[in-house]
Formats: structure tokens, C-alpha cells, sequence
């Protein structure tokens, strides 16, 4: 098991190898995925129309 300063060494020679990467990697990492965006957007509006269908036909089914 790996002590709490063993696990912030290794934290920060990762964070080291992370900055010593050029510029352009250093932007691709930094970005979101426009297709994540995309399609979380696509979930969200589906989830919601899916609500408003079934309190609309609950509503109007009594």
C-alpha cells in the first residue's frame, strides 16, 4: 500500500511529464471533446422531451 507521500511524488512527476509535452498536446488534453458535447447535449434534450411526454399523457390519461 502506498504511503500519502509516495502517492504525491508520483502525482507530481506525472504533472512534470504532463508540462514537458509540447503546446499542441498540451491543448488537446486541455480541451473537451466537442462530440462529448455534442451528444451530452442530445441526452439532456431527449431525457427532458421523454419527461414532458410522459407528464403529459399522465395528466391527461386521468
Amino acid at each position: 500500500m502506498s504511503t500519502y507521500n509516495e502517492m504525491k511524488k508520483k502525482a507530481e512527476s506525472d504533472q512534470n511529464r504532463i508540462e514537458l509535452r509540447s503546446e499542441k498536446v498540451r491543448n488537446m488534453i486541455g480541451e473537451m471533446p466537442s462530440f462529448l458535447i455534442r451528444w451530452g447535449n442530445t441526452i439532456l434534450v431527449v431525457i427532458f422531451v421523454l419527461l414532458a411526454l410522459i407528464a403529459w399523457f399522465a395528466f391527461f390519461k386521468k
